[in-house]
């Protein structure tokens, strides 16, 4: 390939994504996808191998993003069962519910006989996730802690289900959109950010969470990045010496937005409060590990973007 094509198509992601699924209608044509009856191992968020004899047809998902992403593959019809606040889309409030995700119903669960488990290790309860594969279940874990991982976990899904092209098209689709939003954003004048995820006691994410990889494509800092823990509490005093200049909220509690802008305004040393930067998201695109995490960074880059321009007109 001349060099000069493939620089176009670096600048191109959308002749990237045609190309990719060129690529991959191509080759499921070539197999046929008639693995049916064929045996299937793949490797999970976890590193353990999980073998089936053949395509998973009786799934329990034990997490909202897993059922999601299902979904997004075309296999929710293979969902025989899931957890609370499964939601999205709307076909996903009509599945039987196994319990909370962090409190499941492993009786429930043997008694329906799935070809297999999908579970969410920070999710989860670790000991009742760990009863599973004791129990005879088929158990995939799933823990996307990158943006990369979120697709890497679609064509997996893919693969145990025999959705292949569906779930390569679904996951090239959505690589393509980060990576336009990548690019216009990258180089930015960084802009330092608290995500409130709750409001009492106060929590937030850090660095190891996939928000912090969506700020990272915005040119975006989380102020509270290297804590040590995934969501940890934190105080309004570290905030205030931390002084972001954008706060986010996806969770205020039983307040009205004005009523919990109200509670920051006592702060106005703040400078997210003193340039009314600060604005309320839904928390699904923020947090849920699925496609629409593409809506979620476009929120906050356009976001971000706003507190650019504001400050560039001081």
């Amino acid at each position: 390939m001349k060099w000069s094509l493939f620089k176009n198509l670096l600048i191109c992601p959308t002749c990237l994504l045609f190309l990719y699924l060129l690529t991959a209608f191509t080759h499921s044509a070539l197999a046929g996808e008639s693995s049916e009856n064929q045996p299937i191992s793949v490797v999970d968020n976890r590193g353990r191998t999980i073998t089936l004899p053949a395509p998973a047809k009786r799934i329990i998902s034990l997490a909202p993003h897993i059922t999601e992403q299902l979904f997004e593959i075309g296999a929710g019809d293979r969902i025989i069962a899931t957890v609370s606040y499964s939601d999205y889309p709307a076909a996903a409030n009509d599945i039987p519910r196994v319990g909370g995700y962090n409190k499941i119903n492993i009786e429930q669960i043997l008694t329906l006989q799935p070809d297999l488990v999908i579970g969410w290790e920070s999710g989860n309860n670790r000991e009742s996730l760990l009863r599973l594969p004791e129990l005879g279940i088929k158990l995939f874990i799933s823990e996307p802690r990158t943006l990369q991982q979120v697709a890497d976990n679609l064509k997996v899904f893919g693969k145990i289900t025999g959705d292949q092209t569906t779930a390569d098209i679904a996951a090239a689709r959505y690589l393509a959109k980060l990576q336009q939003l990548k690019q216009k954003y990258q180089g930015k004048k960084p802009v330092s950010l608290f995500y409130e995820v709750w409001n009492n006691p106060l929590i937030t994410l850090n660095g190891e969470h996939l928000f912090s990889r969506m700020l990272d494509i915005c040119s975006g800092k989380n102020i509270f990045s290297t804590s040590p823990q995934l969501a940890p509490r934190v105080s309004r005093e570290a905030i205030i010496v931390a002084n972001p200049q954008v706060i986010i909220t996806s969770n205020h509690g039983k307040l009205s937005i004005e009523q919990w802008q109200e509670i920051w305004n006592v702060w106005p040393q703040i400078d997210a409060v003193k340039n009314q930067q600060l604005y309320i998201a839904p928390p699904d695109v923020l947090q849920r590990a699925s496609t629409r995490l593409v809506q979620g960074t476009e929120f906050l880059c356009e976001t971000l973007q706003k507190s650019r321009e504001q400050a560039a007109k001081k």
